[in-house]
């Protein structure tokens, strides 16, 4: 009787098995008939879910080719010119590529189940087939404008796909073109609001070899409006911020001044400005003529309150053609700490006219040369943020006596 049980299950087993390996021979044989892709979706679905073949790569296999075959068929109905699609009919064609690369890499994920390695040649033999358009599909999505988050599949699946240690020799694509695509996937991401995912693709883009500043700078910024979104990610944001600026720095120099400038917000957001100043004074060794790091230097001694320290970095600044933003930070640093030298004199003392002569040349006749100067490169002729500074200068000049 034991015996007899056991041979039931046996058969009751064999039977399941066998039941799921005819969903997957129907999946098969409804792949590419375009009217029966939900058919031969609610077939292979049934196949995922069941133990008996949901870790079978050759499952996997035949569910990326259930939407492969039904982008062909949308292809062939074009007549195989893609330019006459709506741009829905593109969209939702371009949909199958999104739903198929999953199941190209549950091939990969169960290879080991796999031995004589025949779906994970199918699945690379698909891939080669199809990762030009996935680039395209990305394009596609990314100029409808509607679908940021597809671009964003689309791009990172076409990089991943040129990427992958299996398609070594496959592909004849450069990997500064998967670079790219990670990047335009960090655009998209952008576009589409989704920070994190945006920061995943430009992280992915750096790391592939993409060169262009401009990536460096969106994961700065994706970093920073995420830490104003969520004050609990605060120290985690810093200091990716932080690694990312001394790369970007590392790699571009003062040609990009956002890195080296953000080094030092950082330090002085996390309290550490005598790191900051000995950062800052260690790279004037490297660009003794950088006005702009004389003035970033400036700007943290004025946040330690070493006033003497901030104006003489200053006024090096300004020696150093250091631009419009340093150079209004200049002339407001140099205006308040003659205000401040002006209220701690002793009128009682002998040489008080004389004192205040040398604050009046020293402190506010130079904060108003750096304003005039400033006016004249002032970004599109717009000196607005010098208008309160020009009438507190006014007042300096003429009415303090």
């Amino acid at each position: 009787m034991k015996k007899l049980f056991i041979m039931a299950l046996c058969v009751a087993s064999l039977t399941a098995a066998n039941a799921q390996k005819a969903q997957v021979d129907a999946a098969k044989k409804l792949a590419g008939k375009t009217e029966k892709i939900s058919e031969a979706r609610s077939a292979i679905n049934a196949a995922m879910q069941d133990p008996s073949t949901a870790t079978d790569p050759q499952t996997y296999v035949v569910a990326a080719d259930v939407e492969f075959k039904a982008y062909d068929a949308a292809r062939k109905k074009l007549g195989l010119d893609i330019s006459k699609a709506t741009p829905e009919e593109k969209m939702a064609m371009d949909g199958f590529l999104l739903t198929a690369y999953p199941n190209l890499m549950k091939v990969i994920e169960f290879q080991a189940n796999d031995p004589k390695g025949k779906a994970a040649g199918e699945a690379v033999k698909r891939m080669k087939n199809y990762v030009e358009n996935y680039y395209q599909a990305g394009g596609s999505y990314y100029d409808n404008k509607k679908y940021y988050p597809e671009a964003y599949q689309a791009f990172m699946d076409f990089g991943d796909i040129v990427t992958n240690p299996m398609m070594k020799g496959q592909v004849n694509i450069p990997d500064s073109i998967a670079a790219t695509s990670y990047y335009y996937a960090g655009l998209s991401g952008w576009a589409g609001n989704n920070l994190p995912k945006a920061i995943d693709a430009f992280v992915k883009a750096r790391h592939a070899g993409f060169q262009d500043p401009d990536c460096y700078i969106r994961e700065l910024a994706s970093w920073q409006n995420l830490m104003r979104e969520d004050s609990t990610i605060t120290a985690k944001a810093q200091n990716a911020i932080y690694d990312l600026s001394k790369d970007g720095f590392s790699r571009f120099g003062l040609e990009q001044p956002i890195f080296i400038s953000n080094m030092a917000n950082v330090l002085v957001e996390q309290g550490k400005e005598k790191q900051a100043i000995d950062e800052l004074t260690k790279l004037l060794q490297q660009y003794p003529n950088s006005g702009f790091i004389y003035g970033l230097r400036g700007y943290v001694n004025d946040r330690l309150e070493n006033s003497d320290a901030a104006v003489a970095d200053y006024r090096k600044a300004v020696e150093n053609n250091p631009g419009y933003e340093t150079m209004v930070n200049a002339a407001k640093n140099i205006y308040h700490a003659g205000i401040t030298k002006w209220n701690t004199l002793d009128a009682r003392n002998a040489n008080v006219q004389q004192e205040r002569e040398n604050i009046r040349n020293n402190y506010f006749n130079f904060a108003q040369q750096i304003v005039d100067e400033a006016k004249k490169i002032a970004p599109n002729g717009d000196a607005s943020a010098l208008d309160y500074l020009q009438e507190q200068l006014d007042y300096a000049k003429t009415s303090l006596k």
